[in-house]
């Protein structure tokens, strides 16, 4: 990747603030877990999806790539995070702000959690219903 020559200085890509919503989640999960991108990329294809390194960076840069599912998921699984957080990040970049469930709502959280499998988001919206019951 070039370097960037600012007076004196000679910054890396990595040592310049992302300014993508996207670029700002890689560098989050990056810097949180210790991770880079060929680990990402590594870590993707442990989970079955595909990711290449230099996709990684050239988003983390700021390139706006397609929005399908392969890039969604396969970013998702690399950074460790819900392909939800990947797609918000992405929309966000686009000046869509998607709203969040309010905290204390329970039973939208359990609704819209990507991670929950239908059995499972039946059973914990049932019990929620049983424990707001006088």
């Amino acid at each position: 990747m070039p370097q960037q020559i600012t007076g004196r200085k000679v910054l890396s890509p990595m040592s310049i603030a992302p300014q993508t919503h996207l670029g700002r989640l890689i560098e989050q999960q990056q810097k949180l877990e210790g991770l880079s991108y060929s680990a990402m990329a590594a870590r993707a294809a442990a989970r079955g999806e595909k990711l290449g390194k230099s996709n990684i960076g050239r988003m983390a840069g700021g390139e706006s790539l397609s929005l399908g599912r392969a890039t969604i998921f396969g970013l998702a699984a690399g950074l460790g995070v819900t392909p939800a957080t990947v797609a918000r990040a992405m929309l966000a970049d686009m000046g869509i702000a998607l709203t969040e469930p309010a905290p204390d709502d329970a039973a939208a959280a359990i609704a819209s959690d990507p991670t929950l499998s239908e059995r499972h988001r039946r059973q914990l919206l049932a019990a929620l219903s049983a424990l707001k019951q006088p």
